[in-house]
Parts: structure tokens; C-alpha cells; sequence
């Protein structure tokens, strides 16, 4: 890394998984290291499910632009790359960056949400939408829970902040 790289650099600001912990009293430290094992399994298993059926449910992201361009769109890029059929639930502007080299959609079934941030600030992936969209959110999440099929809900805060983002 060149001094002119290290410039942007800020010392231990990175969000890692031990960085999430570091300030905790022991009681803390063993809620989140028990958050961060349980979402670590949710997030295994539902990888191994989604390439073993090849078919997965992902969402929902109401979350700011970057977070989806850095954290969301690689990893379902990866999944539809490895066959998988996706079912995303994801606002509307991201319809345009979901195809392939191709300009072929890499989304199955999109489960669109309305853009509401004139509304509603965004912030990483935490949003409280309107109460409209929080309706179709609900939609999606019973529609994949009850497919069967694997499901990673990174509208779970804790799951997708400290250790989804992390895990790729």
C-alpha cells in the first residue's frame, strides 16, 4: 500500500466481527459471540442450501446504494453464476444492475420495492420503511419461509452488520 493509499486509512475503523465486540463487558462479549455463531450458521446453511437446490430466497434490501453494490449484488452475482435461481426482494433502482455480461437479469423473481427515501433516510441495511412497503416485506417473508427453499432474511440487523458483510 503506497503512503498516498494509507492517507484514506482510518486506524482500527474497520467493522470486522472483532472489532463488533472489543468494547463489551464479558456479558456482551457472550451475547455477541452468540449472535455472531447463530448468524454464521444461518448464513452457512443457507448457502449450502441455495447450491445444493439451486433455488434461494434473498432479502429483503432497503438498504443504502453502496451496502448493495459492495456487500449484495457480488454475492448474488456468485449464486446466479453457480445456477441458483434467485428471488430477491430489493427496491426497484437495483433492477438495472442485477443482469449478467449478457443484459440478461440474473433475478428469477423480483420481489420490487418502491423507492422511499425521500421519506425515510437511508442507513446500511437498518431502514423502517413506509408502512406500505413494510406490508411487502412481510409478503416476502412468508412467501420464503414458506417455500421450502433457503432464505437469507439480511434484513435481520445484527446478522447482516457484523457478520454477513464480514463472511464474504
Amino acid at each position: 500500500m503506497t503512503s498516498e493509499d494509507l492517507k484514506y486509512i482510518i486506524p482500527d475503523g474497520a467493522t470486522t466481527i472483532a472489532y463488533g465486540q472489543r468494547t463489551l463487558n464479558i456479558f456482551g462479549k457472550i451475547h455477541y459471540y452468540k449472535m455472531v455463531i447463530q448468524s454464521l450458521f444461518k448464513i452457512n446453511a443457507y448457502y449450502k442450501k441455495a447450491l445444493k437446490d439451486k433455488e434461494c430466497y434473498y432479502g429483503p434490501f432497503k438498504g443504502e446504494f453502496g451496502h448493495f453494490l459492495l456487500h449484495n449484488l457480488p454475492f448474488l452475482m456468485h449464486l446466479h453464476g453457480q445456477g441458483v435461481k434467485i428471488h430477491y426482494c430489493g427496491l426497484a433502482l437495483h433492477k438495472p444492475f442485477l443482469i449478467d455480461e449478457n443484459g440478461n437479469s440474473i433475478i428469477y423473481q423480483f420481489h420490487e420495492l418502491r423507492d422511499f427515501f425521500a421519506e425515510t433516510p437511508p442507513r446500511a441495511n437498518e431502514v423502517v420503511p413506509p408502512e406500505d412497503v413494510q406490508l411487502k416485506i412481510k409478503d416476502f417473508e412468508k412467501l420464503a419461509s414458506n417455500s421450502g427453499k433457503a432464505f437469507l432474511n439480511i434484513g435481520e440487523k445484527d446478522l447482516y452488520w457484523f457478520v454477513f458483510r464480514n463472511w464474504q
